[in-house]
């Protein structure tokens, strides 16, 4: 669009330079002249005539077009384009649905909702992935394996009795099932994706809500990719995500993704074809399968 205004422009300006003077002198503010593009609309209706469009010139016409171009891009992709049905209207919205997923009105709202709960547990995760190994009290890849042996099971040091899979899995089916049959009641969209109440303590929905909810889904979808990029590490190096990170710091040259493992990308080892049952065995954690 700016190659074709580029292209026009000499031709069709030098045609109507005094004519449009005299109009823009007219219209002209006793400040800076408005951008053109933004404010083409509002001049226009100043005049008399609501449908009068001769003071505005192909030089503002084609503003407005590359204004609404730009509009119409995605902010996730410079140079591509969102969707119809992604006009940013919600939170965090930047024209990312390269399979259409969302074009049915009903079924966005719920991958909305789904995305947000996925990306509050992400959280949640990666500061429990976190937190235990910068505290001492082992990782994260440690944790199911008492479990699968029938020990104690243990949370920041303290003990909590025996933990079966058996057992474990009946208690976080009846809380969770609990928690979301409740929310489930809910009718109101919005009061399900943000209930307030009880669940904002601190009262910061009290402020500048549209800001938080942004920070949110933004800090939430890095939650999840961080998620399975610990569980990826993991797999391959058989440690948690600090130790990873000492060892890199330790040596960055020697400890990296392309040199301190078995199954680095991009290389695709001979063993994937010769043996690949204990290639892969391999890279996953030992707990995997059991």
């Amino acid at each position: 669009m700016a190659a074709i205004s580029c292209t026009l422009r000499p031709c069709v300006i030098a045609a109507s330079a005094a004519p449009r003077a005299t109009a823009n002198k007219a219209l002209k503010p006793t400040s800076a002249r408005p951008v053109r593009g933004a404010t083409v609309v509002r001049r226009a209706m100043d005049e008399k005539d609501p449908f009068d469009m001769s003071a505005i010139g192909l030089d503002d016409i084609m503003q407005l077009t590359e204004d609404a171009d730009n509009n119409a891009q995605a902010k996730w992709l410079p140079g591509s384009y969102a969707p119809e049905y992604l006009n940013g209207a919600m939170v965090g919205d930047f024209g990312f649905d390269p399979l259409g997923f969302g074009k049915d009105p009903a079924m966005l709202a719920k991958f909305r909702e789904a995305e947000l709960i996925h990306a509050r547990w992400a959280m949640l995760g990666v500061a429990g992935m976190l937190a235990v190994e910068v505290l001492g009290y082992g990782n994260w890849l440690e944790a199911p394996i008492g479990m699968t042996k029938g020990e104690d099971a243990t949370y920041f040091g303290v003990n909590l009795g025996p933990a079966t899979f058996n057992n474990t899995l009946v208690v976080e089916l009846a809380l969770m099932g609990f928690a979301e049959g409740q929310r489930a009641k809910e009718t109101d969209a919005t009061k399900r994706c943000y209930p307030g109440g009880a669940f904002d303590p601190m009262g910061m929905s009290k402020g500048d809500l549209a800001t938080l909810q942004l920070k949110e889904i933004k800090n939430g979808r890095l939650a999840m990719v961080a998620v399975f990029g610990m569980w990826m590490q993991a797999a391959v190096t058989g440690t948690g995500p600090v130790a990873n990170w000492v060892a890199h710091i330790s040596d960055p040259f020697g400890m990296n993704v392309a040199t301190s493992n078995p199954v680095a990308i991009p290389y695709m080892h001979p063993e994937i074809f010769t043996d690949g049952a204990a290639y892969w065995a391999a890279a996953v954690p030992g707990w995997y399968g059991q």
